[in-house]
């Protein structure tokens, strides 16, 4: 299966990746003894972005991870691509949640055969669809889409990491000017997936404290945790947000 046809590569199909040992190339947020084994991590996984995220590429991440941390969450992105595919897909939300899902238990699937034995017990393959719909989780993104509508700092930051993050995409099929519906829709994205962050860091059992990346973590995170947009997190979490602890890891 090739990443040009949007699926995941098996681990004899990602063998002309870039070899060599995961190494950390970049932290926020962390002191020395971040990796004790005594923090939880998680790793979020995009379907726009599975040329990061091979079998081969996530089991590598997974050993590299229980090594610094005691336990780790892999957060499979199926219901933020929901909004992806209402606006360059035409679907509605249904379909398209429908045609998400699917996808999401194929690549957990995919993923859990490629965790060694030993290592299960150790890490959780979730799809945000099923984060999204557990109580506490579910009144944060409430709460975030809320400030998404009627906080025009949150609205135009969000705006501008969607214009960025999808700048490919939004040239291709609208051309120079994307309409705001189509933008705002897409950036029901992004609310969420902060939404998510807030549930896994705060209000998660156990508490996965420490954010995983193969590439730089996005300004949006991180500004979240501190300057102005802290007031929007307050507001949606109800206290005051503790640093944004965020690593990068590759090859």
């Amino acid at each position: 299966m090739s990443e040009a046809n949007g699926k995941i590569k098996t681990s004899e199909e990602a063998s002309t990746e870039k070899a060599g040992p995961l190494r950390l190339v970049y932290s926020t947020g962390l002191d020395e003894n971040a990796f004790s084994g005594n923090l939880n991590a998680y790793l979020g996984i995009s379907f726009s972005k599975t040329r990061f995220f091979s079998v081969a590429t996530v089991s590598d991440y997974v050993a590299w991870s229980l090594q610094r941390f005691d336990k780790l969450i892999v957060i499979i992105a199926d219901s933020l691509k929901i909004y992806n595919q209402m606006v360059f897909k035409e679907r509605d939300y249904e379909t398209a949640a429908r045609a998400t899902r699917l996808s999401g238990e194929q690549y957990r699937t995919a993923y859990l055969k490629g965790i060694p034995e030993d290592l299960r017990n150790r890490v959780d393959f979730v799809l945000s669809s099923e984060l999204i719909a557990l109580p506490a989780c579910s009144s944060l993104v409430g709460k975030a889409n809320f400030e998404y509508r009627n906080n025009d700092q949150f609205h135009s930051a969000v705006t501008d990491m969607t214009t960025f993050a999808l700048r490919g995409k939004l040239l291709d099929f609208f051309g120079v000017n994307p309409p705001t519906e189509a933008l705002d829709t897409l950036g029901r994205y992004f609310v969420e997936e902060l939404a998510i962050i807030c549930y896994l860091t705060v209000r998660s059992d156990p508490v996965y404290d420490v954010s995983i990346f193969p590439y730089p973590p996005p300004d949006l995170l991180v500004d979240f945790h501190k300057g102005d947009l802290a007031a929007v997190y307050e507001r949606i979490v109800g206290e005051t947000p503790a640093p944004y602890k965020a690593i990068q890891v590759t090859r």
